[in-house]
């Protein structure tokens, strides 16, 4: 979701781990190629063996978005992938009422 703190976290975890952060608000430029840069970029950083880790900042609503990354780093560096799922601590597990709310906070604030 929008506002739910991917980017925050990926910032955190850079800082921590000193991998590279791809973040796909990045590549709005390339239009209609968006994806394919997104996607490169991805496969580019997770072939350098000097990255110690490959932050993926994307909403992954389906499926076939996230086998989409892991097929670009399919071809990169021996390692784990960890895909997180934020969520809020008061919601139950079948419900996102309370994380849809506090997101939607978030992003009116921005204005």
């Amino acid at each position: 979701l929008m506002g739910s703190g991917k980017s925050t976290m990926c910032r955190m975890l850079q800082h921590i781990l000193g991998g590279v952060w791809v973040n796909q608000d990045e590549f709005s430029h390339h239009g209609k190629g968006a994806k394919k840069a997104f996607l490169a970029e991805i496969r580019r950083v997770s072939e350098d063996p000097s990255v110690p880790a490959v932050l993926v900042d994307k909403i992954n609503t389906m499926r076939q978005h996230r086998r989409e990354i892991l097929q670009s780093m399919d071809t990169g560096s021996p390692g784990d992938t960890v895909l997180l799922q934020l969520r809020h601590p008061q919601d139950p597990p079948d419900r996102s009422d309370r994380a849809v709310a506090l997101c939607e906070s978030r992003i009116r604030s921005r204005g």
